[in-house]
């Protein structure tokens, strides 16, 4: 694989699975997040910082609240 991967100029992992795109789009089944998630690649990379923070914290809380309610 790895001479193929070599002669076609990708790596082994996009052989296998594709571009990040198609994984992407193999792997998370809600359009509408995917979607999301591609508006947000594009933006500057403190925005995508801002995006990531605030996911981070939605999932410490809903984390957090799952536990307490335990």
């Amino acid at each position: 694989m790895t001479k193929l991967a070599n002669a076609l100029d990708v790596t082994g992992d996009f052989l296998m699975d594709g571009s990040m795109d198609d994984k992407a789009q193999n792997t998370i089944s809600d359009k509408e997040l995917l979607s999301q998630f591609q508006k947000v690649s594009q933006l500057s990379n403190d925005r995508k910082m801002i995006v990531k923070e605030l996911i981070d914290a939605f999932l410490i809380k809903t984390d957090l609240q799952q536990k307490f309610a335990q």
